[in-house]
């Protein structure tokens, strides 16, 4: 664990977008750096909406009705409410924020509502990537005049800076976002499905969201198991898998195990157990995390090759990178891995490495260096 660099105590608002009871890599990414802020000796409020309106973090604000909305081939929970600016305003009346970091802070839900009341130094941190927005393009000349309310502006990555560039250009100082390279690094018992052997390919996240790409994957390991039939598919993550069926029926793929939501520890055994982890996805993909979280585990990866897991993975160093939508590359991938075991014990420690630097007190280090030297 590093120690902060600074000993100035500062009272901090960390302000998400999200469901703060729905898991989800800003979540988690507010999460880790209030934690760390804290072991710092900082105050730290977090301020986001809440399906449950209950928590046992007495420094947790809930804030807003969750509403579910299409965003980016994702379901986003989040507020939409526009009549939160009294509520805000007595918030920041009484805590009396040094920063308020406002996360997706130009999305038209409450970090906008929030961004707009606050009078305090405030640093916005852009997550998202993709091709267009329709929320940024229907609002923009709102946000426009919302925008200069930033004192500072962080991307999690050069996808992202380049999407929030596109719609409000600036200065952006890319600060990337952090894995929990201790849990997942840590060794796990084996994970082991009853009656099963052979190599394993693992996919993780909601697999019914179709840029996450499972359907190339399916087809990729009825090719894969032509060639090695003993191979199976593990899949953990939230989502139904029955409109698969007919494709798993289509391309003759057998050996899929569908576990569901799994812990974040059942998760590290997962990834230290398999013989590849594959991450499909077709795009918009802001920032490669699980991709991290399989290298700080020691996962060779095999992963399609968009803007977001191209930040993160060195193609031939951690894994190897093949063309979005290609069913037949991922094959061809998967099985040179699976046939290869000197290739994957080196890219495995090539990851466990590379991992290290996204390790979080690390990440939340260059977070607070970066409120000081606004501060300044």
């Amino acid at each position: 664990m590093l120690e902060p660099s600074s000993t100035e105590h500062l009272r901090i608002a960390l302000v998400s977008p999200y469901d703060a009871d729905y898991a989800g890599g800003v979540t988690e990414h507010v999460r880790q750096l209030a934690h760390h802020f804290r072991q710092w000796g900082h105050t730290v409020k977090v301020i986001a909406p809440s399906s449950k309106r209950t928590s046992v973090d007495p420094d947790f604000i809930p804030l807003g009705r969750v509403t579910p909305v299409a965003v980016n081939g994702s379901v986003a929970r989040v507020s939409l409410s526009l009549t939160l600016g009294p509520q805000i305003r007595r918030i920041l009346d009484r805590e009396g924020f040094d920063i308020a970091h406002v996360h997706e802070p130009l999305s038209p839900t409450l970090p906008t509502t929030f961004l707009s009341r606050s009078n305090t130094v405030n640093v916005g941190t852009f997550h998202a990537a993709s091709t267009r927005s329709i929320g940024y393009t229907f609002v923009q000349s709102w946000l426009q005049k919302v925008a200069p309310r930033l004192s500072g502006r962080i991307a999690v990555s050069a996808a992202a800076r380049e999407f929030a560039n596109r719609y409000f250009p600036a200065d952006y100082t890319i600060i990337p976002n952090g894995v929990d390279a201790e849990t997942y690094g840590r060794p796990a018992p084996a994970f082991t499905l009853p009656g099963s052997h052979g190599p394993t390919v693992l996919f993780v996240g909601r697999f019914n969201e179709d840029r996450k790409g499972f359907r190339y994957l399916l087809e990729a390991m009825g090719l894969v198991q032509r060639a090695c039939p003993e191979a199976r598919l593990i899949v953990a993550g939230g989502g139904d898998p029955s409109p698969f069926r007919a494709l798993m029926r289509q391309y003759q793929v057998r050996n899929v195990h569908f576990l569901g939501y799994v812990s974040k520890e059942q998760l590290a055994a997962l990834y230290q157990s398999t013989t590849v982890f594959c991450a499909p996805s077709t795009g918009g993909e802001s920032f490669g995390i699980v991709l991290l979280e399989a290298m700080a585990a020691g996962a060779a990866i095999v992963a399609a090759d968009n803007p977001g897991y191209r930040d993160v993975l060195d193609h031939r160093r951690q894994g190897l990178l093949v063309p979005a939508q290609s069913a037949e590359a991922l094959a061809v991938a998967v099985l040179q891995l699976l046939e290869d075991e000197t290739t994957r014990m080196a890219m495995a420690a090539a990851g466990r490495s590379k991992s290290q630097v996204y390790a979080w007190d690390r990440v939340a280090q260059r977070v607070l260096d970066y409120y000081h030297g606004l501060l300044a």
